[in-house]
Protein backbone atom coordinates (compact mmCIF):
# COMPACT_ATOMS: atom_id res chain seq x y z
CA UNK A 1 0.00 0.00 0.00
CA UNK A 2 1.58 3.44 -0.87
CA UNK A 3 1.67 6.41 1.39
CA UNK A 4 -0.49 8.20 -1.28
CA UNK A 5 -2.85 5.52 -1.16
CA UNK A 6 -2.41 6.01 2.69
CA UNK A 7 -2.84 9.23 2.81
CA UNK A 8 -6.32 9.20 0.35
CA UNK A 9 -8.00 6.62 3.03
CA UNK A 10 -6.67 8.74 5.58
CA UNK A 11 -9.11 11.24 4.83
CA UNK A 12 -11.57 9.27 4.06
CA UNK A 13 -11.52 8.04 7.49
CA UNK A 14 -11.69 11.47 9.35
CA UNK A 15 -14.39 12.28 7.18
CA UNK A 16 -16.28 9.21 8.11
CA UNK A 17 -15.81 9.91 11.74
CA UNK A 18 -17.39 13.14 11.68
CA UNK A 19 -20.68 11.58 10.23
CA UNK A 20 -20.55 8.31 12.03
CA UNK A 21 -20.04 9.82 15.75
CA UNK A 22 -21.64 12.79 14.95
CA UNK A 23 -19.74 14.92 17.76
CA UNK A 24 -21.94 17.73 19.22
CA UNK A 25 -20.30 20.83 18.46
CA UNK A 26 -19.12 21.35 21.89
CA UNK A 27 -17.22 24.64 23.09
CA UNK A 28 -14.19 22.29 22.41
CA UNK A 29 -15.11 20.88 19.43
CA UNK A 30 -12.81 22.63 17.24
CA UNK A 31 -10.02 21.62 19.49
CA UNK A 32 -10.80 18.55 19.34
CA UNK A 33 -10.78 17.74 15.55
CA UNK A 34 -7.18 19.61 15.92
CA UNK A 35 -6.09 16.85 17.77
CA UNK A 36 -7.64 14.63 15.57
CA UNK A 37 -5.58 15.91 12.53
CA UNK A 38 -2.64 16.08 14.50
CA UNK A 39 -3.01 11.55 15.28
CA UNK A 40 -3.58 11.59 11.61
CA UNK A 41 -0.31 12.94 10.38
CA UNK A 42 1.67 10.92 13.21
CA UNK A 43 -0.28 8.28 11.85
CA UNK A 44 0.88 9.15 8.31
CA UNK A 45 4.09 8.04 9.02
CA UNK A 46 3.31 4.93 10.94
CA UNK A 47 4.10 1.08 8.87
CA UNK A 48 1.83 0.38 6.61
CA UNK A 49 0.53 -2.69 8.12
CA UNK A 50 -1.13 -0.93 11.35
CA UNK A 51 -1.70 2.72 10.55
CA UNK A 52 -5.14 2.14 9.86
CA UNK A 53 -5.89 0.39 13.11
CA UNK A 54 -3.66 2.77 14.71
CA UNK A 55 -6.14 6.09 13.34
CA UNK A 56 -9.18 4.23 13.67
CA UNK A 57 -8.00 3.42 18.03
CA UNK A 58 -6.79 7.30 18.59
CA UNK A 59 -9.86 9.26 16.24
CA UNK A 60 -12.44 7.28 18.15
CA UNK A 61 -10.45 7.85 21.71
CA UNK A 62 -10.34 11.73 21.16
CA UNK A 63 -14.24 11.69 19.62
CA UNK A 64 -15.56 10.20 23.25
CA UNK A 65 -13.46 12.54 25.17
CA UNK A 66 -15.51 15.23 23.35
CA UNK A 67 -18.68 13.53 23.78
CA UNK A 68 -17.94 13.00 27.58
CA UNK A 69 -16.71 16.52 28.11
CA UNK A 70 -20.29 17.34 26.10
CA UNK A 71 -22.88 16.10 28.28
CA UNK A 72 -25.69 16.07 26.67
CA UNK A 73 -28.58 13.63 26.34
CA UNK A 74 -27.13 13.23 22.48
CA UNK A 75 -23.88 13.12 23.33
CA UNK A 76 -24.53 10.29 25.79
CA UNK A 77 -26.53 8.16 23.69
CA UNK A 78 -23.37 8.35 21.35
CA UNK A 79 -21.21 7.00 23.33
CA UNK A 80 -23.87 4.09 24.76
CA UNK A 81 -24.19 3.56 20.73
CA UNK A 82 -20.20 3.14 21.12
CA UNK A 83 -20.60 0.60 23.82
CA UNK A 84 -23.12 -1.49 22.46
CA UNK A 85 -21.24 -1.73 18.71
CA UNK A 86 -20.59 -5.29 19.12
CA UNK A 87 -17.65 -4.97 16.18
CA UNK A 88 -15.79 -2.19 18.11
CA UNK A 89 -12.41 -3.49 19.29
CA UNK A 90 -13.27 -4.50 23.06
CA UNK A 91 -10.72 -1.83 24.57
CA UNK A 92 -12.59 1.18 22.35
CA UNK A 93 -15.91 -0.12 23.92
CA UNK A 94 -14.27 -0.06 27.19
CA UNK A 95 -13.11 3.61 26.83
CA UNK A 96 -16.66 4.50 25.90
CA UNK A 97 -17.82 2.98 29.18
CA UNK A 98 -15.18 4.42 31.68
CA UNK A 99 -16.34 8.07 30.20
CA UNK A 100 -20.04 7.70 31.44
CA UNK A 101 -20.17 10.72 33.82
CA UNK A 102 -21.90 8.79 37.15
CA UNK A 103 -23.19 12.40 38.53
CA UNK A 104 -25.01 12.87 35.43
CA UNK A 105 -26.22 9.48 35.02
CA UNK A 106 -30.27 9.19 35.15
CA UNK A 107 -32.53 5.91 36.38
CA UNK A 108 -32.58 5.74 31.86
CA UNK A 109 -28.86 5.29 32.25
CA UNK A 110 -29.18 2.84 35.01
CA UNK A 111 -31.56 0.57 33.41
CA UNK A 112 -29.53 0.86 30.52
CA UNK A 113 -26.37 -0.20 32.31
CA UNK A 114 -28.34 -3.28 33.73
CA UNK A 115 -29.58 -4.18 30.60
CA UNK A 116 -26.22 -4.37 28.49
CA UNK A 117 -24.59 -6.10 31.35
CA UNK A 118 -26.69 -9.43 30.13
CA UNK A 119 -25.78 -8.93 26.56
CA UNK A 120 -22.38 -8.51 27.00
CA UNK A 121 -20.20 -11.75 26.96
CA UNK A 122 -16.90 -9.98 27.58
CA UNK A 123 -15.33 -10.31 30.89
CA UNK A 124 -13.80 -6.90 31.11
CA UNK A 125 -16.35 -5.26 29.95
CA UNK A 126 -18.55 -6.55 32.32
CA UNK A 127 -16.33 -5.70 35.01
CA UNK A 128 -16.41 -2.16 34.10
CA UNK A 129 -20.24 -2.21 34.21
CA UNK A 130 -20.02 -3.02 37.55
CA UNK A 131 -17.67 -0.50 38.35
CA UNK A 132 -19.96 2.06 36.60
CA UNK A 133 -22.64 1.21 38.56
CA UNK A 134 -20.58 1.23 41.74
CA UNK A 135 -19.54 4.60 40.93
CA UNK A 136 -23.48 5.63 40.12
CA UNK A 137 -25.03 4.18 43.32
CA UNK A 138 -27.87 4.19 45.05
CA UNK A 139 -30.84 1.90 46.27
CA UNK A 140 -31.71 0.58 42.72
CA UNK A 141 -28.31 -0.25 41.98
CA UNK A 142 -27.86 -1.81 45.50
CA UNK A 143 -30.80 -4.09 44.85
CA UNK A 144 -29.04 -5.17 41.36
CA UNK A 145 -25.62 -5.92 43.04
CA UNK A 146 -27.06 -8.17 45.74
CA UNK A 147 -28.98 -9.93 42.68
CA UNK A 148 -25.26 -10.57 41.24
CA UNK A 149 -24.18 -11.51 44.60
CA UNK A 150 -26.96 -14.53 45.16
CA UNK A 151 -26.82 -15.41 40.98
CA UNK A 152 -25.03 -18.90 41.07
CA UNK A 153 -24.86 -19.01 37.70
CA UNK A 154 -22.55 -15.78 37.52
CA UNK A 155 -18.56 -16.48 37.62
CA UNK A 156 -17.63 -16.30 41.57
CA UNK A 157 -15.39 -13.31 40.34
CA UNK A 158 -18.38 -11.16 39.69
CA UNK A 159 -19.85 -12.33 42.22
CA UNK A 160 -17.01 -11.60 44.78
CA UNK A 161 -17.18 -8.27 42.96
CA UNK A 162 -20.62 -6.99 43.30
CA UNK A 163 -19.85 -8.08 47.00
CA UNK A 164 -17.52 -6.11 47.29
CA UNK A 165 -19.48 -2.68 46.05
CA UNK A 166 -22.73 -3.43 48.44
CA UNK A 167 -20.52 -4.95 51.76
CA UNK A 168 -20.88 -1.28 53.53
CA UNK A 169 -24.72 -1.09 52.38
CA UNK A 170 -25.75 -4.40 53.31
CA UNK A 171 -27.89 -5.49 56.35
CA UNK A 172 -25.86 -7.62 58.70
CA UNK A 173 -28.51 -10.26 58.97
CA UNK A 174 -28.23 -10.68 55.27
CA UNK A 175 -24.75 -10.74 55.13
CA UNK A 176 -25.13 -13.70 57.94
CA UNK A 177 -27.47 -15.52 56.05
CA UNK A 178 -25.42 -15.13 52.44
CA UNK A 179 -22.18 -16.33 54.53
CA UNK A 180 -24.16 -19.83 55.34
CA UNK A 181 -26.22 -20.55 51.94
CA UNK A 182 -22.72 -19.93 50.16
CA UNK A 183 -20.15 -22.84 49.55
CA UNK A 184 -17.70 -20.29 47.80
CA UNK A 185 -14.64 -19.97 49.79
CA UNK A 186 -13.78 -16.79 47.51
CA UNK A 187 -17.43 -15.38 48.38
CA UNK A 188 -16.95 -16.19 52.05
CA UNK A 189 -13.65 -14.85 52.63
CA UNK A 190 -14.80 -11.39 51.43
CA UNK A 191 -18.00 -11.58 53.59
CA UNK A 192 -15.74 -12.36 57.21
CA UNK A 193 -13.34 -9.08 55.27
CA UNK A 194 -16.80 -7.18 54.87
CA UNK A 195 -18.25 -8.05 58.48
CA UNK A 196 -14.22 -6.84 59.87
CA UNK A 197 -14.77 -3.61 58.42
CA UNK A 198 -18.39 -2.69 60.11
CA UNK A 199 -18.78 -1.63 63.34
CA UNK A 200 -22.67 -3.17 64.15
CA UNK A 201 -22.30 -5.13 67.22
CA UNK A 202 -23.94 -8.34 66.23
CA UNK A 203 -20.07 -8.64 63.49
CA UNK A 204 -18.77 -9.86 66.45
CA UNK A 205 -21.15 -12.54 66.96
CA UNK A 206 -20.93 -13.77 63.53
CA UNK A 207 -17.11 -13.69 63.04
CA UNK A 208 -16.58 -15.26 66.81
CA UNK A 209 -19.16 -18.29 65.50
CA UNK A 210 -17.24 -18.75 62.65
CA UNK A 211 -13.60 -18.78 64.51
CA UNK A 212 -15.40 -21.02 66.55
CA UNK A 213 -17.17 -23.36 64.83
CA UNK A 214 -15.74 -23.13 61.49
CA UNK A 215 -14.52 -26.33 59.88
CA UNK A 216 -12.31 -24.27 57.15
CA UNK A 217 -9.17 -23.49 59.00
CA UNK A 218 -8.52 -20.63 56.59
CA UNK A 219 -11.68 -19.04 57.10
CA UNK A 220 -11.44 -19.07 60.44
CA UNK A 221 -7.98 -17.55 60.35
CA UNK A 222 -9.48 -14.88 58.49
CA UNK A 223 -12.41 -14.59 60.96
CA UNK A 224 -9.94 -14.31 63.86
CA UNK A 225 -7.93 -11.55 62.05
CA UNK A 226 -11.33 -9.65 61.36
CA UNK A 227 -11.71 -9.78 65.22
CA UNK A 228 -8.51 -8.40 65.63
CA UNK A 229 -8.96 -4.99 63.53
CA UNK A 230 -11.99 -4.30 65.86
CA UNK A 231 -9.52 -2.66 68.45
CA UNK A 232 -12.34 -0.33 70.08
CA UNK A 233 -14.56 -3.28 70.74
CA UNK A 234 -14.15 -4.92 74.02
CA UNK A 235 -16.47 -7.46 72.96
CA UNK A 236 -14.20 -8.52 70.41
CA UNK A 237 -11.02 -8.54 72.27
CA UNK A 238 -12.75 -10.94 75.03
CA UNK A 239 -13.90 -12.87 71.74
CA UNK A 240 -10.33 -13.36 71.17
CA UNK A 241 -9.47 -14.25 74.59
CA UNK A 242 -11.59 -16.91 74.97
CA UNK A 243 -9.84 -18.39 71.69
CA UNK A 244 -6.76 -18.10 72.80
CA UNK A 245 -7.38 -19.80 75.91
CA UNK A 246 -9.23 -22.70 74.02
CA UNK A 247 -8.01 -26.20 74.11
CA UNK A 248 -6.83 -27.20 70.25
CA UNK A 249 -8.96 -29.32 68.32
Amino acid sequence: MTNEHNDTQLDSLLAEARDSYRVPRAPDADALWRGIEAEAFAVRRAPARDWRLVWQFAAASLVIGALASNGTPRARAAIKAIVEKSDAPESLRITALDALKPDQATQEDVAWLQGLYGKIESARIRSRIISAMSRIGGTQNERWFTTLVNNENEPIEVRVEAMRRIGQAADIAALNRLYDQTGQRQMRSEIIRQLGSRKEPETVDKLGDIAKNGTDPELRRRAIEALSSKKDDPRAARMILQLIDRPED
